[in-house]
């Protein structure tokens, strides 16, 4: 009986887990799996959040092109030296025949933080020719500190009749993070969106890198 007893004491003693401490590493692995989702949901939604901002700016502008009766342009910095601002701020203009001049139309935006306008992946069509979004705008603003001092702009325009000057664009989105003053922003092209336009000023909305058109 002795031996009996020993033997079972020892069959408990055998190294192992117990079905409560599998639970409770079950129930540890679920915490840091949710919390993990947690952290990394925020630049995706963030992403996406930014393109239907995005969106609105591009429809407002449109719709004061109609009402001025006057061309206006959609505005996104490029300018390294400023990576606060760089790729992330974005303002409306119209052309003002009184000062004959590009007028803001309002105060600007910031894309939320560690979302930024990804111009390899960005592209108009005009006159049947697709090209990669370019800064070759050159606009002056005193707004955000910026001083009145004329700096590079990716630009995208509508026509009084409120269609677009290209035939067609593609604004995508991605999120990442600032790095040295002079240097391009590091993009995740994974986490991206964002809208392809027709000439008509049509939204078409993507949230995925499958939803590029090229």
């Amino acid at each position: 009986m002795f031996y009996h007893q020993t033997s079972k004491w020892r069959r408990r003693l055998r190294p192992g887990f117990t079905l409560i401490e599998m639970l409770v590493v079950l129930a540890i692995i679920a915490i840091m799996a949710s919390s993990g989702a947690y952290f990394l949901a925020p630049k995706s939604a963030a992403v996406r959040q930014s393109s239907a901002i995005m969106g609105g700016i591009f429809q407002n502008a449109r719709t004061a092109a109609v009402l001025k009766g006057a061309p206006t342009k959609i505005l996104i910095l490029d300018n390294a030296a400023d990576p606060e601002k760089h790729h992330r701020y974005v303002v409306s203009v119209f052309w003002d025949e009184t000062s004959a001049s590009w007028q803001p139309l309002d105060r600007g935006v910031y894309l939320p933080d560690q979302v930024f306008f990804d111009p390899n992946q960005s592209w108009v069509v005009a006159d049947s020719q697709s090209s990669p979004a370019m800064a070759t705008f050159e606009w002056a603003s005193t707004m955000g500190g910026m001083g009145g001092t004329a700096k590079s702009w990716y630009t995208f325009q509508f026509e009084p009749n409120g269609v677009m000057a290209s035939s067609e664009a593609q604004i995508v989105l991605a999120a990442g993070r600032s790095l040295n003053p002079g240097e391009d922003p590091q993009l995740d092209d994974l986490k991206v969106a964002g809208f392809w336009m027709n000439r008509f000023g049509t939204p078409h909305y993507f949230d995925s890198k499958e939803g590029l058109i090229r």
